[in-house]
């Protein structure tokens, strides 16, 4: 949504002041395959995980101009897709405790 915490804060004071609601749309949440790989990691059946790695692959036969993309727009991949990467890695395994 933004491309700064400060720009965050200040949509999310803003939606506060105007009784709205201001959430991500952590869509990737829900999607067959990492509700596939939270079930599996819950089990214990994979025991304990060092590593992990995730990405998202895209078919895409007509690229379009997006924003979202461009990184000379404050933009790129990272940009797009990054936040529901990085959303799925902390609903599996939780915030980290070191880096």
């Amino acid at each position: 949504v933004t491309l700064s915490a400060a720009d965050a804060h200040t949509l999310a004071n803003i939606a506060l002041a105007r009784g709205k609601l201001f959430v991500p749309f952590h869509n990737r949440r829900w999607d067959g395959d990492f509700l596939t790989v939270r079930d599996l990691l819950a089990s214990g059946e994979l025991g304990r995980i060092t590593h992990y790695e995730s990405h998202f692959d895209r078919f895409r036969p007509e690229v379009r101009q997006r924003w979202r993309e461009e990184a000379s727009r404050g933009g790129g991949l990272l940009f797009d897709l990054g936040p529901h990467l990085i959303d799925q890695a902390l609903a599996l395994f939780g915030a980290p405790q070191t880096v």
